[in-house]
């Protein structure tokens, strides 16, 4: 189950007091700018509230992929991700999470972009559009597709090329996207993908890893 505890259309309004459930998945939007807090600023003070801990009490550590996460978790995963004037932030007791935001660019080069780093089946997608629809078809996939490997805990480490998510602009419920095993990662896994929604000239998208992960 996800909740949008904080839509982005929150203003200034202070982190609320949650107590996540066990299968629940958390999303809060916060916006940036001068005399805003800084997205770390942000994310502790939302850790510090879902652990019930003071802020100096946190401490965080770089997983094998270099995914940031506490050194202390007590099953709390988290991730983030910001993007001109906003920032999101996911978090769950149950699942290993990604999730990924980006300002709608139309003057850089989409299409040489996405032959390096799109799938055969999404530049398909993209060709011919132009202008906005373009652009919009292009950060719907790059958001989802970042979401999903920050979710594996590969990062980059894995290739965004190699897997496939959905070109379709609506995606409001969760799909599953394989992401195939390769020789320097140690296994294949499957994660659940779903696009949020954004503030107006913005793309977001929400993975987290099943489960049943393939060791």
């Amino acid at each position: 189950m996800i909740t949008i505890y904080r839509p982005f259309h929150a203003g200034s309004a202070p982190i609320e007091p949650v107590e996540l459930c066990t299968s629940e998945i958390g999303v809060w939007w916060f916006a940036l700018g001068e005399g805003e807090p800084s997205t770390d600023e942000r994310l502790r003070a939302l850790l510090s509230c879902l652990l019930n801990r003071e802020v100096s009490e946190l401490r965080f550590e770089l997983g094998e992929h270099g995914k940031p996460r506490l050194a202390d978790a007590r099953g709390l995963h988290f991730n983030v991700s910001h993007s001109g004037k906003w920032c999101v932030i996911a978090a769950s007791f149950a699942n290993e999470l990604g999730i990924d935001v980006e300002r709608i660019d139309a003057a850089r080069p989409l299409l040489r972009l996405a032959e390096r780093y799109f799938s055969q089946h999404e530049q398909a997608a993209l060709r011919g559009l132009e202008g906005d629809a373009l652009a919009q078809s292009f950060f719907a996939i790059w958001t989802r597709k970042e979401a999903c490997i920050k979710a594996s805990g590969e990062g980059v480490a894995r290739g965004l090329s190699c897997f496939t998510v959905p070109a379709e602009l609506d995606l409001s419920q969760p799909h599953t996207v394989a992401l195939p095993e390769r020789i320097d990662i140690a296994s294949a896994c499957d994660v659940e993908l779903v696009s949020l929604n954004a503030p107006p000239a913005y793309r977001a998208a929400l993975a987290w890893l099943r489960s049943d992960r393939v060791e």
